[in-house]
């Protein structure tokens, strides 16, 4: 009997610690996924505000402090993991862009190549590849991979990611939760307003002698 609640016991430890290990890789992915689409946005802002006028580059600021944000609220050891993983897949699109630009022939010294170009190419590839868009020869398309260690000794894992992928990110959460909060606000100040316009109808409206007599019945 003690050997079988010990087992028992076993059993459960076991589970638990899978339970939290699947956690932390849910967890994991989801800042790493966010890593990745604030990384996009913000290249997306720079690159329209470089195309559009002055006075209209801010319009898209908020949403660059919004993936900064998001951004800052990754761990910082996490983030420096992530920053290892973009740059080097950088430096390997860099190779590969540069070799494609050398087999078409330029017969003279390449030109140099767009660090935007890179820098989109480089989150399109990973963010395929967390998302699952990206079949390997050990996972099928719907696995993301993402990155878990410390620099210098990163390893890669891949998780089911459809439901994820289709959740909203803690970003999402926190815009949301921001807009709610403004519209409750509108929706407040604009019940208010109706309240006292009414009021003040209703006030004009009454003969002189009946608001005389209510504020004598005030006093």
């Amino acid at each position: 009997m003690i050997k079988l609640l010990q087992k028992r016991t076993n059993v459960s430890v076991r589970e638990r610690k899978d339970a939290r290990r699947q956690e932390d890789d849910v967890t994991l992915w989801r800042d790493y996924h966010m890593f990745l689409k604030a990384k996009m946005t913000l290249l997306e802002v720079r690159l329209a505000e470089s195309h559009t006028a002055f006075e209209r580059a801010d319009s898209r600021e908020l949403e660059a402090e919004q993936a900064q944000a998001a951004l800052d609220r990754i761990p910082g050891g996490f983030r420096a993991m992530f920053e290892v993983v973009l740059e080097e897949r950088r430096q390997r699109v860099q190779t590969e862009l540069e070799a494609e630009a050398g087999s078409r022939g330029s017969g003279g010294r390449s030109r140099q190549l767009d660090p935007d170009i890179v820098d989109r190419r480089a989150l399109d590839e990973l963010l395929a590849e967390a998302e699952g868009e990206v079949e390997t020869d050990s996972t099928p398309k719907g696995y993301g991979w993402f990155p878990r260690g410390a620099p210098g000794d990163i390893r890669w894992y891949a998780l089911d990611v459809a439901e994820l992928v289709a959740a909203p990110t803690a970003a999402s959460y926190t815009v949301a939760a921001e807009q709610d909060d403004t519209r409750r606000r509108l929706i407040m100040a604009i019940a208010a307003g109706i309240v006292g316009i009414v009021f003040l109808i209703v006030w004009f409206a009454l003969p002189r002698g009946t608001q005389t007599r209510d504020a004598a019945a005030l006093r």
